[in-house]
């Protein structure tokens, strides 16, 4: 008798750990892949338009607190968002290149003056409100595109928008 109860006890045992290993991989998040980094183009590439010798399209990952976009820019230049969305948390809902606002920390974000979740852009130091269309003297220097987040929180972001630059 006190053998056939172990073997039931230990069947329920099993049993039970069956069952919790498959709510974990259930409710487990799904794993993705990381997206290039601020100092890493891996995975994303700017590539030339036909037609047009000065635009490109650019896919910037949400993952990146500065995307290098390998171009460099001198005086005007024009940024469209053309597709794509993104979000900077694992809570937020996706959204496009404008962002959303006001934010409790906005003073913390990359461009405090720009929604958070909005594209933004660095070129020589200097940053600026890119949104879903940019038209307007950046400066020169290498052009760098991020979604507008608090710096060193880019880890828990998700998605990508695409880009064409027009310079």
């Amino acid at each position: 008798m006190n053998q056939t109860r172990l073997i039931a006890v230990g069947i329920l045992v099993v049993g039970l750990i069956l069952v919790c290993l498959g709510v974990y991989v259930a409710l487990k998040p799904a794993e993705r892949p990381q997206a290039a980094n601020a100092n890493s183009n891996a995975n994303f590439s700017a590539t030339s338009t036909p037609g047009s010798a000065g635009k490109k399209s650019v896919t910037v990952p949400a993952t990146a607190e500065w995307f290098d976009t390998g171009i460099d820019v001198t005086g005007k230049v024009r940024i469209n968002f053309l597709s794509g969305h993104w979000r900077n948390s694992p809570t937020s809902g996706y959204g496009d290149g404008e962002g959303r606002g006001p934010f409790a920390q906005q003073a913390k974000l990359l461009v405090p003056s720009a929604p958070l979740g909005s594209l933004v852009a660095k070129v020589a130091g200097k940053t600026f409100k890119v949104g879903n269309s940019f038209d307007g003297v950046l400066g020169s220097g290498r052009l760098y595109l991020a979604i507008n987040d608090i710096p060193e929180t880019y880890n828990d972001n998700d998605g990508a928008l695409t880009v064409s630059i027009d310079r």
